[in-house]
């Protein structure tokens, strides 16, 4: 028997992994801002998290930065104020952990490093 697409019963895995992805381009040895462009009402006490690498469907992959509220709850030693080419670059996931099962709300953001001086 043949399904047909979108009827299968792996489809609820390819909705609830559905993430918005931006790219955002940092110069080698400067500063550079990840946004995290969720459209989440702004709730006491929830969970904001920022990982390495694609987002899991149940927390924050390699986290790198944890919130709650406005305090930070939990901080590795990182940091993208020195970007460098080999070591930033690349997928990084902003995670809002809303209540509920399946509320959590996630977006990507993919860093490009280009190096800080080009040779003419």
């Amino acid at each position: 028997m043949t399904e047909a697409p979108g009827s299968g019963s792996h489809d609820w895995i390819q909705v609830l992994s559905a993430v918005t992805t931006e790219t955002v381009v940092g110069v080698a040895g400067r500063r550079v801002m990840l946004p995290c462009r969720l459209d989440v009402e702004p709730q006491k006490g929830v969970e904001v998290c920022w990982g390495r690498g694609q987002p899991s469907l149940f927390n924050c992959h390699n986290a790198v930065i944890n919130t709650k509220g406005d305090q930070v709850t939990y901080r590795r030693s990182y940091s993208l104020q020195n970007l460098t080419l080999n070591s930033d670059s690349g997928f990084y996931h902003c995670r809002v952990q809303v209540p509920g099962l399946f509320n959590d709300k996630s977006s990507s953001v993919h860093l490009i490093i280009i190096p800080g001086t080009l040779a003419c």
